[in-house]
């Protein structure tokens, strides 16, 4: 807690190792390059890009759908929007 503000640091490997998101309030993830609107980040491997959409289908696709998703890049975007039009979560064998 950082004044009125609830902070939740999420792990999420996959881009990096330390790959992080921040969840503010319950409602807002600051995913930078991990979560993209319509993508995620790039990874060096087949591996690693398993690893993490594992990381996001467990630990931020479990986050209610109205959450909004503050990108590194691009557009806002809300967690259902990207279960339903992600195509690198749709064609994972973790979800879709």
């Amino acid at each position: 807690m950082i004044g009125k503000l609830d902070i939740e640091v999420i792990s999420v490997p996959g881009h990096s190792m330390d790959s992080l998101v921040y969840r503010i309030n319950g409602g807002a993830l600051f995913t930078g390059d991990t979560l993209l609107s319509g993508s995620i980040a790039t990874t060096h491997s087949h591996i690693e890009k398993e690893l993490l959409v594992h990381s996001i289908s467990k630990k931020l696709l479990t986050i209610p759908d109205t959450a909004i998703i503050y990108p590194g890049h691009g557009a806002l975007s809300k967690l259902r929007i990207e279960k339903m039009f992600n195509h690198d979560l749709l064609e994972s064998a973790d979800w879709g």
